[in-house]
């Protein structure tokens, strides 16, 4: 107990202080590598508890049937696809506010992506619960895929809770592609920094073979710029999908054409809100105030008082078209919203979703945490009231008066509803303890952006990331590694001799270092001050250059890796990349590039994808089995719409990630000289250069680093 109590004043104590990038890294990987204190499994214990009464309930469903729920022959859809449309809006907004401020090259979205496309993956698990046990025959579930069942029917591809399958498929796969090629990069850090052990082992598999190669960092951007692409429409149209659920029916209150864009903009409110509120409680939890800052929580509170406008201005346009016709049922729901039984959850939904969001016109709210908490907990409370009023209050009231009924919630739509909720928590709280809760390359590159884009003479104060040189001389301090903020404290890796990977014999190693670092005085950077580094021989150049391929260099700093990729340039013919864990587009002009077809793969892809969907649907229903639908024919281009869309995208984006893989060749094999260069850049925070030559040129490469920019390490390597 005692330390527990100490894991817990040591967390509290690390999270305390202020951070500058290198630091903000440095916590970040620690998260995930250090042990978690004992609060953060307790609250995952809490969560597990309730995700018990989830599956508790679910048995029930089950063993009993969907009559458990409160649910009759009159108000067939309840609480059940209330709660699935509720977690589908709250995990619209991840995925969307990561593509669309990426397309838009905003980069405060770099502290808050991962977290909200996590978010997204976890909130869509916690809605497909929904569907899949309201069928009744849990085990029948197979009968939703496009193929026919054991009486050779196929699914009705004219209906929208088909198309809810694929829309909801796609979205899912298509965020976790989205999310795992973001990951990559920051997966491979962690590697690199692990020691020996399983730890390594699933990192090596999961970053597959990951070197940060400024080649593949060009494929990645192209990919990652195509998913993104392919990501903005499909969010949109997931939310409009699903609105085509109830905007197809005849239904007084659902047979409207303002659905689609209604439930899209109310998706949108509830997820900023959710993201919003999670955030403030991982930047406190985590210590991460100098990452996610008051800034980026007042540009989501914007977001909420937008999207809370545009949904009240869908309320009043509702009730106008309800009120302006000549429908008599249409009234008659409308009226039982003001005056009736569903007067009070309307109350809630219009005092939640319209008002609240109000409240962001005051800059100090919408800067204050604790009131972006509590606006968006009330912002989703009044979602889920929303779709609870949509869902009954139509069923509710029907044409007939036979049909009319009340719905009241049992304690297992309650409990499936808390459930859902801490299933979305326990899945959370581990990924904050096993995945970087930052993307750390895109905070790297976007500081690297930010100090090419600024002056020098304007570089120190500009931006919370600039770099900042020291006062103090000493000589295990590299002034570009000195950062605005506390100094850093240098991480200690502890690794025994006997821990030490194995030299190869074939590997000669140089080292290259510096006669002075750059230095000036009152706290501003020269970059006049740089002086041309010396060699001194670590372990002795090769005798003979004969079977030697390759020459690594690391190099501490941008200016002398730029330095010697413009030296080694003018020989010829060489071939040079350099490995860095964020991309440097100032080295593409230096690095060879391999012909690309992401984006031709992606295209290819779509193609084959919508074939194929028109394809099964049109055998579907012509020659499969053909429905006699009222007075539609067999087959209408109109209805095979989404489906195609969906699959379309859903196919493009594997094109796209395939095709990324392979022209990076990943999964990599290993290389163990590479991988101790990569360790120790990620130690020390160098930049490695790797420069493939002809044997006769390795010494006159290795001569140019020793009288070069280079300011690292060299290697030839057999």
């Amino acid at each position: 107990m005692t330390q527990a109590h100490a894991l817990d004043e040591e967390f509290a104590a690390a999270k305390s202080s202020p951070l500058n990038l290198e630091q903000l890294s440095e916590r970040v990987s620690l998260l995930v590598e250090q042990k978690a204190p004992p609060s953060l499994w307790l609250m995952v214990a809490i969560g597990t508890m309730v995700v018990g009464l989830l599956a508790a309930s679910l048995s029930l469903v089950t063993g009993r049937g969907i009559g458990v729920w409160g649910n009759d022959q009159t108000v067939g859809w309840a609480c059940d696809i209330s709660g699935f449309v509720f977690w589908i809006g709250i995990g619209h907004a991840g995925t969307l506010i990561s593509a669309i401020l990426f397309l838009f090259r905003q980069r405060w979205r770099t502290t808050i992506n991962r977290a909200a496309e996590a978010m997204t993956l976890f909130a869509v698990m916690a809605a497909a619960i929904y569907p899949v046990f309201h069928l009744g025959r849990v085990w029948l579930g197979y009968w939703l895929l496009p193929a026919p069942n054991q009486m050779l029917v196929w699914p009705n591809f004219k209906s929208p809770l088909t198309w809810d399958v694929f829309a909801i498929s796609t979205y899912f796969l298509v965020s976790l592609i989205f999310w795992y090629l973001g990951l990559i990069p920051d997966l491979a850090q962690l590697r690199d920094r692990a020691q020996f052990g399983t730890r390594k082992r699933v990192l090596s598999r999961l970053s597959l073979g990951w070197n940060g190669s400024q080649r593949d960092w060009q494929y990645y951007e192209r990919a990652y710029l195509t998913l993104a692409g392919l990501a903005t429409p499909l969010v949109v149209s997931v939310h409009t999908i699903v609105s085509f659920d109830f905007a197809v029916a005849v239904l007084p209150g659902w047979h409207s054409t303002l659905f689609p864009p209604y439930f899209v903009a109310g998706a949108i409110l509830s997820g900023s809100a959710w993201v919003g509120a999670l955030l403030v409680l991982v930047r406190d939890y985590c210590g991460l105030k100098d990452a996610i800052t008051v800034r980026h929580i007042e540009k989501l509170n914007q977001l909420v008082l937008a999207t809370g406008t545009l949904v009240g201005g869908s309320y009043l346009i509702e009730f106008y078209l309800g009120f302006a016709g000549e429908d008599a049922f249409e009234k008659a729901v409308l009226l039982d919203r003001l005056l009736g039984a569903k007067a009070l959850p309307f109350a809630v939904m219009v005092g939640c979703n319209v008002l609240l969001p109000q409240l962001y016109w005051f800059s100090k709210l919408r800067r204050s945490l604790v009131a972006t908490v509590v606006i968006g907990i009330g912002v989703n409370i009044g979602m889920w009231f929303e779709r609870y009023v949509i869902v009954t209050g139509s069923l509710e009231r029907s044409f007939l008066p036979s049909t009319l009924s009340r719905f009241t919630p049992t304690a297992v739509d309650i409990a499936m509803l808390v459930g859902t909720i801490g299933l979305f928590f326990t899945l959370f709280l581990l990924f904050l303890r096993y995945v970087p809760v930052l993307s750390l390359h895109e905070l790297r590159s976007d500081r690297h952006l930010a100090e090419t884009e600024i002056p020098d003479s304007h570089r120190a104060g500009a931006a919370p990331f600039t770099a900042k040189a020291t006062v103090e001389d000493s000589s295990d301090t590299d002034p570009t590694l000195i950062f605005r903020g506390w100094p850093v404290e240098a991480r200690k890796r502890g690794m025994s001799t006997s821990q030490q990977p194995a030299l190869d014999p074939s590997v000669q190693v140089v080292e290259v270092r510096s006669s002075h670092e750059a230095r000036s005085s009152h706290g501003t950077t020269d970059s006049s001050l740089h002086r041309a580094p010396k060699l001194s021989l670590l372990r002795g150049a090769p005798a003979s250059n004969e079977s030697v391929t390759s020459v690594v260099g690391l190099c501490r700093d941008l200016p002398s890796l730029l330095g010697a990729c413009e030296q080694l340039q003018a020989m010829s013919p060489l071939q040079l990349d350099v490995y860095a864990p964020y991309p440097i587009h100032e080295t593409h002009r230096y690095v060879a590039q391999d012909s690309s077809r992401i984006a031709l793969s992606a295209l290819l892809g779509g193609c084959f994808g919508a074939s194929l969907a028109i394809g099964l649907q049109y055998y579907a229903q012509v020659i499969g089995y053909p429905l006699a639908l009222g007075n539609h024919a067999a087959w209408s281009w109109q209805f095979a719409v989404p489906v195609t869309f969906e699959v379309a995208v859903l196919f493009a984006a594997l094109g796209c990630f395939f095709s990324f893989l392979r022209a990076c060749g990943l999964p990599a094999t290993h290389d163990s000289a590479m991988d101790a260069c990569l360790t120790q850049r990620s130690g020390e925070g160098r930049l490695v250069v790797r420069i493939e030559c002809g044997h006769s040129d390795v010494r006159k490469v290795v001569s140019l680093l020793e009288h070069g920019n280079a300011s690292g390490v060299a290697e030839a390597i057999k």
